[in-house]
């Protein structure tokens, strides 16, 4: 994500009605619910990411080695399923399968396996590796 915004700023290229997930309030949801799962105060360019993907924005991040690309796969995965299971939570008439899938194309065997060691660490998820 180019720049850098204020951690209660939403996007500044949202639709029109602006996006629920993508607000004030979603980007405060999305922090309570990964408070529960990881120990750190994830990124504000991760929620920029995380909170227009909850809203059907497509996300296609660039950035170098090691600023957390995984960590859009994982955190995301963790919202989602909370929202699902706990649909009192969800901002939006919007319902999220209790049981989401993602599909992650990865480059290298090597890289494949760092994710599905990350994704084992930090959520117990099944994981099926096509």
């Amino acid at each position: 994500m180019e720049g850098s915004m204020a951690f209660d700023s939403p996007r500044l290229d949202s639709n029109a009605g602006g996006g629920k997930y993508d607000s004030v309030n979603g980007r405060r949801l999305c922090k309570k619910i990964l408070a529960k799962y990881v120990a750190y105060d994830p990124h504000t360019y991760i929620l920029d990411g995380i909170c227009p993907a909850l809203d059907w924005f497509d996300l296609f991040p660039t950035t170098p080695t090691g600023l957390g690309k995984t960590g859009y796969l994982v955190l995301l995965m963790l919202v989602l399923r909370q929202i699902a299971a706990n649909t009192a939570l969800g901002l939006s008439k919007e319902v999220f399968a209790v049981d989401p899938i993602m599909v992650v194309a990865c480059s290298t065997k090597a890289l494949e396996d760092y994710i599905l060691s990350i994704v084992r660490i930090e959520v117990e998820i099944s994981l099926t590796r096509l």
